[in-house]
């Protein structure tokens, strides 16, 4: 790794992007793969582009600002619509990461953050109304599958689309009535090109309270009975050890069941939400509630 001070470089002479690739080498081995990869991701599409020229003692506030104020009018996300403040804000936290590396280098950035940040509106969770759960689970229950059973687990356990792909069926201990969640399945971009490849991953949780165990009833139980399977090390969705179910594949088959029995056709994410909700509506205990489905009380 290059070090700016060894160089004798300073921040009237050093450019944006050697620091910032002096940051990307650094942090490789620091941040899980997931983490780094958006990083990484977030620096080649909106950082470099626009600051890789500047040297850092140009790299004001209204500099920064300027940019900040660009991507909200005029940057389009995959969908076709703008930036969302949270993802602009992700943005400066890269920019911000950086600039406490080139600090601690001996080249701080000139500008000031505290006047950056992008003001996010706090949105209120989408939940399925009673009637749309009563429906959902009787559409579920109905030439079930491994797939309609994985989503029902979601639905009275509160767990993650990612956790429940990554679910195998040596996380469930029949004898202790229990799911134990210890990895989490999720799709990341390998490359920086138009066109990006991708690949499926499967790590720990993001947080160690995500590490849980959650206590399955007697009538969950003996649903998940009937998908028991030898293979230990096998897929709860698939059965198979060499066959996985990734989230985008698991969302696209919620929605289509959704349509199918004529409820909303909200996110996946939005069944924990439901969970969390009809917990506080039957006055569950807010601390148990938090410790085997990792929400906040």
């Amino acid at each position: 790794m290059k070090n700016s001070q060894a160089t004798g470089k300073t921040a009237s002479t050093i450019y944006y992007h050697e620091m910032a690739q002096e940051w990307l080498e650094y942090s490789e081995f620091r941040l899980k793969e997931s983490s780094y990869q958006k990083y990484r991701g977030i620096m080649n599409k909106y950082l470099l582009p626009a600051f890789g020229v500047y040297q850092i003692s140009q790299l004001t506030t209204s500099c920064v600002g300027e940019f900040l104020k660009h991507l909200r009018v005029t940057d389009l996300n995959r969908k076709g619509g703008r930036l969302s403040p949270q993802y602009i804000n992700s943005i400066l936290t890269v920019f911000r990461e950086t600039s406490y590396y080139s600090a601690a280098r001996g080249c701080p950035f000139p500008c000031d953050f505290h006047y950056l940040s992008q003001k996010v509106e706090k949105r209120e969770c989408a939940v399925f109304s009673h009637e749309e759960s009563t429906r959902l689970v009787s559409y579920l229950l109905k030439d079930m599958d491994r797939s309609k059973m994985g989503i029902l687990l979601c639905f009275y356990t509160g767990m993650r689309l990612g956790e429940l792909c990554a679910l195998k069926w040596e996380d469930i201990c029949m004898d202790d009535k229990l799911l134990k969640i210890s990895h989490t399945m999720q799709r990341l971009s390998t490359t920086d090109s138009v066109s990006p490849r991708t690949k499926i991953i499967i790590t720990e949780p993001k947080t160690p309270c995500s590490k849980r165990e959650i206590p399955l009833p007697e009538f969950l139980l003996q649903m998940v009975r009937k998908f028991s399977c030898k293979e230990k090390e096998a897929f709860f969705l698939t059965g198979r050890t060499d066959k996985l179910v990734e989230p985008r594949v698991m969302q696209y088959r919620f929605l289509r069941y959704t349509k199918e029995c004529g409820i909303r056709s909200l996110n996946f994410h939005a069944l924990r939400h439901t969970f969390a909700t009809q917990c506080v509506e039957m006055n569950f205990e807010l601390k148990s509630l938090a410790k085997f489905s990792d929400i906040p009380a």
